[in-house]
């Protein structure tokens, strides 16, 4: 009997090492969800981003269209006025 008390324990029972992984388990899935979602705010920002590009570049053209046009006609169309404008950079675009 003295000699089952003097024996120190070794390693790890089955009910510690499931609690483990399981504990394991949950702090993965929390590290897991919170790369998914950083990766989805970079998506966005970067569509944002490539969106307000493509405005600006836009912009920019027309800006220019107007600036170094030489004369302009205002066509009335039955609901919707279009603006036609004769520019000297109009082979460039």
């Amino acid at each position: 009997m003295q000699k089952q008390q003097n024996q120190t324990k070794k390693g790890m029972t089955l009910i510690e090492l499931v609690a483990a992984i399981a504990i394991l388990g949950v702090v993965m899935a929390a590290i897991m969800s919170l790369f998914m979602s950083g990766i989805n705010f970079f998506r966005i920002g970067n569509l944002k981003s490539q969106t307000q590009s493509d405005a600006r570049l836009a912009i920019n053209a027309i800006s220019e269209n107007i600036k170094y046009a030489s004369e302009f006609e205002i066509m009335n169309n039955a609901s919707v006025p279009d603006i036609a404008l004769m520019s000297s950079m109009d082979n460039y675009f």
